[in-house]
C-alpha cells in the first residue's frame, strides 16, 4: 500500500515569491538583518575552514572569508540538495 509523499517544498510558491521580491526591488532589510547575524556566529569560529557550501545562488562577500573555497547549490525538483560534499560548513539564508 503505498501512499503519494506529499512534496516537502512549495518550488512554484518559491518561484512566485522571488519574481514578486525582484519586481518590488525593496528594502531587503530582513536579508541585511539575516546576513548580519550569521557573519557575527561565523566570527566565533577561531579557523578558517577548507570547503563551505552555500545554499543558495551566491556567496555574499561577508560570507567569502569564512571558507577557502564554497559551492553553491540548491534543492533539485526532487528536493535533494545537488552538492558534492563532504563540506566542512554549510549555510543557508531563508532557502531551508
Amino acid at each position: 500500500m503505498s501512499e503519494a509523499r506529499p512534496p516537502l517544498f512549495d518550488f512554484p510558491a518559491k518561484q512566485r515569491a522571488q519574481k514578486r521580491a525582484d519586481h518590488l526591488a525593496g528594502d531587503r532589510f530582513l536579508d541585511a538583518a539575516a546576513l548580519e547575524g550569521l557573519t557575527d556566529r561565523l566570527s566565533a569560529v577561531t579557523r578558517r575552514l577548507e570547503r563551505g557550501l552555500w545554499i543558495g545562488a551566491a556567496v555574499p562577500d561577508p560570507i567569502r572569508p569564512f571558507a577557502r573555497t564554497w559551492q553553491c547549490a540548491d534543492f533539485g525538483a526532487q528536493e535533494i540538495l545537488e552538492a558534492d560534499g563532504p563540506f566542512d560548513l554549510a549555510v543557508s539564508l531563508f532557502s531551508l
